[in-house]
């Protein structure tokens, strides 16, 4: 995870989770490309408090192609979801990966373009974990899966959070 808000309105936020523990198939995923599947990265504090929940619709228009696009690569099954215009919660990229346990992987980037009026991303997230020293990021979809990591190797500076697993 890296949340780097140095200058105000030009906040960003990375998140990656890697070796998903268990199994993650094709269905496991849900369907945010035709269906009603939508998702959710949110990130906790070591005391379990809610910190930010960035929410990703299914379906839609992003400019002139549709936003959820399905992977069906036999060596890299999943979905990717792009948004440059960052309306929802600020995410602009989301992709998941299936796999047999220790090869699943879900990827997420935000921003905020205040110069653009885009301002949806949550900020406060790095200076909120600063302190705390571990970081929980957990993404899920609705009705399908739900997968986590514990971050506990963390460097915080002002403006820059960045935290990784052990």
């Amino acid at each position: 995870m890296k949340s780097v808000e140095r200058t105000p309105g030009k906040e960003s936020l990375s998140l990656s989770l890697s070796a998903f523990e268990s199994d993650v198939g094709k269905y496991d995923t849900g369907d945010p490309v035709s269906g009603g599947t939508d998702y959710a990265a949110c990130i906790y504090d070591d005391g379990g408090t809610l910190l930010a929940q960035l929410s990703v619709p299914p379906g839609g228009t992003c400019g002139l192609w549709p936003c959820w696009e399905a992977i069906e690569k036999v060596e890299r099954m999943g979905l990717k979801y792009d948004d440059r215009s960052l309306r929802h919660d600020g995410v602009q990229r989301l992709r998941v990966r299936t796999g047999p346990a220790g090869k699943g992987r879900a990827a997420l980037k935000g921003a905020n373009k205040a110069s653009q009026g885009w301002t949806n991303l949550p900020v406060g997230i790095g200076a909120a974990l600063a302190d705390g020293g571990v970081a929980t990021i957990q993404v899920s979809a609705r009705d399908a899966m739900c997968v986590s990591a514990t971050l506990d190797m963390v460097k915080a500076t002002p403006g820059l959070f960045t935290a990784r697993r052990r």
